[in-house]
């Protein structure tokens, strides 16, 4: 087949596609001239064969040993060349996706050093400012007070790793860390969990709240950023995520939505939602980049 690349040690291209496709019509063309007197290849079969005389066997066999020169030549082997390819491509996405994911662990950890670094010098620093407010102070702080600072803050950094899901459906020996694990998959999140627990007191009608810790405050952060991408997935719309907040700060944001949703049934002309614990409103026209759920 003249004009047709072979194979070799050429890489598959669209233009080898086009070539062998072009060859195949030839023959296919001429096949179906000599049967039907058209360029319809639907008549490439045995049916239309019948009583066609001037169809000798040695015609037959030209076109039998064109056909398989063709498959065997060119279709079979840059099919394969191209299969070879797609498996290549494939293995260096898998390559490229493992130097991504070790990038972003790497990162994580030099994050997390950074904290750790930070805290170490307040840490330090609170305590040569608390040694010098002894010195100069009759009085010290009282220690329950110190101890309930100190207990404020370790509370805190625990929360910090802990993320809240509500509406999630709750059942009898349910495996609830792969239900979060579906959940966080819709929003393209899958950070390694380490603790997953529904939380409060169980009753009929009533479903709890799961929460679920992480190694990393980041990973809280993405979690909580793409949780609003749950409102358009199938399934997911009745889910909410938050962050794990304290007595106090969940009797505030209650009376934050409570404030929200009286703005919008006064308001109903704009929209109106919470962004950075404050109530945000603007016309519909003019919508900002919204992230979290409100």
């Amino acid at each position: 087949m003249e004009g047709l690349e072979k194979p070799g040690e050429k890489q598959f291209q669209r233009m080898y596609v086009r070539q062998v496709e072009k060859a195949k019509n030839s023959i296919f063309d001429e096949i179906s001239k000599e049967v039907c007197n058209a360029n319809d290849h639907i008549y490439i079969a045995s049916r239309y064969f019948k009583n066609k005389k001037g169809i000798t066997k040695e015609k037959l066999g030209e076109w039998l040993e064109t056909v398989c020169h063709l498959l065997d030549e060119f279709c079979l082997p840059w099919l394969q060349r191209a299969d070879d390819d797609i498996q290549t491509l494939n293995c260096e996405k898998l390559a490229d996706q493992r130097k991504v994911i070790d990038l972003q662990n790497q990162l994580i950890v030099k994050q997390e050093e950074q904290l750790s670094a930070v805290k170490t010098t307040v840490t330090t620093e609170m305590k040569t400012y608390s040694a010098a407010v002894s010195k100069s102070c009759t009085a010290a702080l009282a220690p329950k007070k110190i101890q309930a600072a100190v207990m404020k803050v370790a509370d805190t950094n625990e929360r910090s790793k802990n993320v809240i899901v509500y509406g999630l459906e709750e059942k009898t020996n349910e495996q609830l860390q792969n239900k979060i694990e579906e959940v966080l998959v819709e929003i393209g999140e899958k950070p390694p969990i380490e603790h997953c627990v529904r939380v409060g007191e169980k009753k009929v009608g009533t479903v709890r709240p799961v929460k679920f810790s992480l190694r990393s405050t980041l990973h809280v952060q993405r979690i909580l950023i793409n949780a609003r991408k749950l409102r358009t997935k199938d399934g997911f719309g009745s889910i909410y995520i938050s962050p794990d907040r304290s007595l106090d700060e969940r009797r505030a944001y209650k009376k934050l939505v409570e404030e929200l949703k009286l703005k919008r049934s006064k308001e109903p002309d704009k929209v109106h939602v919470i962004k950075n614990n404050k109530i945000v409103s603007f016309n519909r026209d003019s919508e900002p980049g919204v992230s979290g759920k409100s």
